[in-house]
């Protein structure tokens, strides 16, 4: 596991992430039905896996970024832009035990990595324990975070069903993290209400079946990348 100290968003980081699959990706990796076990689930999208399998494949051919980020911006990833370094702040000052830092990208190796809002060392030992996911939610997301987090269900299911990939990426790659904690915080909301935190435990029995089957599908679509970029040496060996 290479760390890259670099600014999420810069040159440098897309550079870092070029040709690795990462978290912004997953979904294209497997459905939510298929990553949970659900029953009737279903593959994920045809289209967008294969286009998702050659920007990855012609990344790694011609060792240059294929876009310039996720290709979609909107008010809610402009606010979380804006607002995750303050979260990441209180985070820390709820957890004192813990060195919670920055990481512009986790590199795996030439074909896996990931992008964590912060990874959090044991401040007596300086190991690595976990890492957090930072949500800064606009007020409706995170009223329904808070009432999902509130059911009493098991830690995977209450977190909103739209981050749980996210989250599972995260521990598929930072292999030495015991836990992943998801955040959404809101400071404006009255007290009580301002922040949802939910810890997913490795070795929850739920969360191990979970990433048993994100890792099976990780090797499953690197052989469909793999096999686009043959496709991609054999047309270039008949052209030369």
């Amino acid at each position: 596991m290479i760390l890259h100290h670099c600014l999420q968003g810069t040159e440098e980081w897309r550079a870092c992430r070029s040709g690795k699959t990462t978290s912004s990706g997953a979904h294209y990796v497997i459905s939510l039905p298929d990553l949970l076990g659900e029953a009737g689930g279903r593959k994920a999208s045809t289209s967008g896996r294969l286009d998702y399998a050659l920007r990855l494949a012609l990344e790694r051919r011609t060792g240059l970024p294929q876009s310039t980020g996720d290709g979609f911006t909107s008010a809610a990833i402009d606010r979380g832009v804006l607002l995750e370094p303050e979260i990441r702040d209180r985070y820390a000052a709820r957890h004192p035990e813990l060195d919670v830092r920055e990481i512009g990208f986790v590199e795996i190796d030439e074909t896996l990595g990931d992008s964590p809002d912060g990874l959090c060392y044991d401040r007596a030992t300086g190991d690595l324990v976990g890492g957090v996911e930072i949500k800064a939610h606009m007020a409706e997301a995170h009223w329904a975070a808070l009432a999902l987090a509130e059911q009493g269900l098991s830690p995977l299911h209450s977190i909103p069903r739209e981050h749980v990939r996210q989250a599972i990426h995260h521990l598929a790659c930072v292999a030495d993290a015991r836990w992943w904690d998801f955040v959404s915080d809101h400071p404006a909301m009255p007290e009580g209400s301002q922040v949802v935190e939910v810890r997913l435990w490795r070795d929850d029995p739920e969360v191990v079946a979970t990433l048993d089957r994100y890792k099976t599908a990780l090797v499953e679509f690197e052989s469909q990348v793999a096999v686009v970029a043959a496709t991609m040496a054999a047309r270039a060996a008949r052209r030369a």
